[in-house]
Order: C-alpha cells, then sequence, then structure tokens
C-alpha cells in the first residue's frame, strides 16, 4: 500500500467541506464558532512520547487545530483507555513477532469488557477477513487476507498511524 502524501492544503479543504473555517485569529472554528480544539491524553514519564506530542502539537497548530497535551501516570491512563474516558489517545503497539495478529486492536469481539479495541472500531468485513486469516494455515494465502486486511484499515482507519 502506497503511503498517502503529506497534503495539509487537502486536508484543510476536507475540514472546510465539512464546516471548519478559519476565524480572525487563525483557528479553525465550525459554523457556531467553537475551536476546533481536543485534548490528547497519553503516558507520562516517557521523554520520547513528550518530544513527539510536542511535535504533533506544533504542527497541529500551524494549521489552525488546538491540542491541549495530557499526561497521565499509567495507572490513571489505563483506567481512562479502559473506560474510553478520553478525546484522543496515544498509545506505542510494538512486539517482535514475525507475523502480528490484529484481532486484539480491530476485530469488532474486541470492544466490550475492557478489551483492547478501545477506539470501539467496528468493520463486518474486516472481522471476517481477521477470522479466516487466523483459520487459515497456507502461508500464501493467509498473507492474502492479511494484506485485505490492512487496506481496509488504510482505507478506514481506526487510529492515526505514525
Amino acid at each position: 500500500i502506497a503511503p498517502r502524501p503529506f497534503d495539509p492544503e487537502r486536508g484543510l479543504a476536507l475540514l472546510a467541506e465539512v464546516g471548519w473555517k478559519p476565524g480572525s485569529d487563525g483557528v479553525l472554528r465550525n459554523s457556531a464558532g467553537e475551536p476546533f480544539a481536543f485534548t490528547l491524553t497519553y503516558p507520562s514519564g516517557n521523554d520520547e512520547y513528550e518530544r513527539v506530542m510536542l511535535m504533533i502539537k506544533d504542527t497541529l497548530n500551524n494549521f489552525g487545530i488546538l491540542m491541549t497535551q495530557d499526561p497521565q501516570e499509567w495507572s490513571i491512563f489505563i483506567e481512562r483507555v479502559d473506560a474510553r474516558a478520553f478525546d484522543a489517545c496515544a498509545l506505542a503497539w510494538g512486539g517482535g513477532a514475525i507475523e502480528g495478529d490484529i484481532r486484539q486492536m480491530f476485530h469488532s469481539s474486541q470492544i466490550a469488557g475492557g478489551a483492547n479495541n478501545f477506539t470501539s472500531y467496528r468493520n463486518a468485513e474486516l472481522d471476517a477477513i481477521i477470522d479466516r486469516a487466523r483459520r487459515t494455515i497456507d502461508e500464501a494465502e493467509r498473507m492474502k487476507l492479511w494484506q485485505a486486511a490492512h487496506r481496509i484499515l488504510f482505507e478506514d482507519p481506526p487510529y492515526t498511524f505514525m
């Protein structure tokens, strides 16, 4: 999947199409005059997170979007994630698996009960592909299924991937 180019002008045009236009102060505002503003919650105590959050805040600010940083101690952060009590949150998924299993993050069965689909993403086609891929032994066939799953996530992203 070829990445989308960085195109802030197109992004601003798309926001304008749905009613977000720059106010006299340069901040994007909706038809009611409310600013485009949100809080980004993330784990505290990590210098890399802090640097990335400042970069995101500064970049968004350049385009009229106001972001408030909300670093939280890990136990508080996880409580908020589990309760879905955030505007936006930042996490890092990782690991050394040769072939990762995306079920826990994106399958609709993983929404309730504190499971890891904390964005409550629901896509029946993706669910079916994930289920089929997890039962497919033939590696070449399974890879085609995972590629189809990633195309869906590219076209209908539940996260802002960085």
